[in-house]
């Protein structure tokens, strides 16, 4: 009889074996993390559309309770909207006055929302009218890059609220710390935040990759403006017109 015993086969992992498994766990986290990434990115976007929904009724309320729009806030960590005594605005272009609206004081990237407001809808002393009108250009671009008007001249917007996006160029952090400066191609992001150009056009697109400066750049901001038309609406509505 053969006595001779075999050597018992060794239990766990070879190295070889644990090298193919820590790759293919690489692998799959790896796969996991872009989906989730784009979840949250998603999820970015969400509430800050939900927050600008929430400022537009808060615009429409605070005019129908005071028969105008408010000033931009004094600064990012003050929030009140800077008025001088005779009821006018210090400045049309600015941050938005979140405490004077009850808002949120900044979006789900943790940045201020830049606020533009038109005169005419926002002095105190020389309240609006039926007969007042907006001056803030809203644009798009059409599949050639050529800027279009999205309102009519009679329609041109009494006021705007924008979020600098997931990338923030040339956005205000709540601190009042000024964020990173986009690159020269990115025009329309440039036009946004008004850096020395006319505070009165903004462009309202779709978000695009597309870094071709003669189509306005790269862009990823979100954008909110209130048409004159709403807004008259809402000013009968509370009584404070005609």
């Amino acid at each position: 009889m053969n006595t001779t015993r075999r050597r018992p086969r060794a239990s766990g992992f070879t190295l070889v074996e644990a090298a193919i498994v820590l790759v293919l766990v690489g692998l799959l986290v790896g796969g996991l993390a872009i989906p989730l990434a784009a979840r949250m990115e998603q999820r970015h976007y969400e509430q800050t559309r939900q927050s600008l929904g929430d400022i537009r009724e808060a615009l429409l309320g605070y005019a129908a309770a005071r028969g105008y729009l408010p000033c931009p806030a004094r600064s990012a960590t003050d929030g009140a909207e800077d008025r001088a005594p005779g009821g006018a605005c210090n400045r049309h272009s600015g941050l938005l006055p979140w405490r004077s609206l009850g808002t949120g004081d900044g979006d789900d990237w943790g940045r201020q929302f830049h606020y533009r407001v038109s005169a005419a809808f926002s002095d105190a002393s020389n309240r609006p009218n039926l007969f007042s009108h907006g001056d803030l250009h809203l644009r798009t671009r059409d599949a050639a890059g050529n800027a279009q008007e999205l309102a009519s001249p009679d329609g041109l917007a009494p006021v705007v609220v924008l979020s600098h996006g997931p990338n923030g160029y040339w956005a205000t952090g709540k601190t009042g710390l000024a964020q990173t400066e986009g690159p020269a191609t990115n025009v329309d992001e440039r036009q946004n935040a008004a850096p020395g150009s006319d505070d009165r056009v903004v462009y309202a697109r779709a978000p695009s990759r597309n870094d071709d400066p003669a189509r306005g750049g790269a862009i990823d901001d979100e954008v909110l403006w209130i048409s004159p038309y709403v807004l008259l609406a809402r000013l009968i509505q509370g009584g404070r017109l005609p």
